[in-house]
């Protein structure tokens, strides 16, 4: 039986990713699961990220992009969980050569040898991709991004290939795009909440997806993106993430 890596009471609403168990609706109703997609964030948004998270004191669940400093600190944590986010987005171009799927599938393990839990980048997914993954070890697929099914219905399941499958309510981008249910939603309405969030939209405060447009070229230019952080203390991701968390640590 998996020791528990994140002490916490049976009240606490937080869990992570590895926690979801089929045979235990305990272990994932009512429950709400923070997960970061890297997607080759700079290593002071991470660091900065990760101070943030951790200030909180919530476990997270991070699918890494690439191994660095800032990336390895996150490894060994028990507030935290690593994850792996494969980006297999350029297979689907005519072109592309650089890498196979077993490559692919090969790197995203090497990132992360005891790794259980998968979020492709774009979400591009197949039976072949998933069966894959499976073939490698990984164990939990969270793919399935449902930002209008009703919370209460959203439950994880087992796939045919072997894999839990675990759905997520919120993801930021999308959220600030206006393509997704709003924060009050998932804090009010009970059920199992996985959300979903990426380092540079948090530390940037995006509040439209132009603000991350303008730094998307320039992302090792440290001066350039605190220039283009969104000060405003009333609007953006962040702001509704911390929203989110201290109305979720009163219920």
């Amino acid at each position: 039986m998996r020791k528990e890596r994140y002490p916490k009471s049976k009240s606490d609403p937080f869990g992570l990713i590895s926690d979801i168990d089929l045979s235990r609706d305990d272990s994932w109703q009512g429950k709400v699961f923070v997960t970061l997609d890297v997607d080759w964030a700079p290593d002071f948004v991470i660091r900065e990220v990760d101070e943030i998270i951790e200030t909180l004191g919530i476990p997270a669940t991070w699918f890494i992009t690439h191994k660095s400093d800032a990336v390895l600190q996150l490894f060994g944590r028990d507030q935290y969980e690593i994850g792996v986010h494969p980006n297999f987005a350029p297979l689907l171009q005519d072109s592309y050569k650089r890498f196979t799927i077993n490559e692919i599938v090969e790197n995203a393990r090497k990132l992360a040898p005891s790794a259980t839990a998968f979020r492709c980048h774009a979400l591009v997914q197949s039976s072949h991709l998933l069966e894959q993954m499976q073939a490698a070890g990984f164990s939990v697929d969270c793919n399935v991004f449902l930002p209008y099914t009703p919370i209460p219905a959203l439950s994880p399941w087992r796939h045919s290939e072997g894999l839990v499958r675990v759905p997520y309510c919120w993801e930021d981008d999308t959220w600030i795009a206006g393509r997704c249910r709003t924060p009050h939603e998932v804090t009010e309405t009970v059920g199992m909440r996985v959300i979903d969030l990426h380092p540079i939209h948090l530390w940037l405060n995006s509040e439209t997806l132009d603000r991350y447009q303008r730094v998307k070229e320039n992302m090792d230019d440290e001066r350039f993106l605190r220039l283009n952080q969104n000060k405003d203390s009333m609007n953006g991701v962040l702001v509704a993430f911390l929203k989110m968390i201290e109305d979720l640590s009163r219920k």
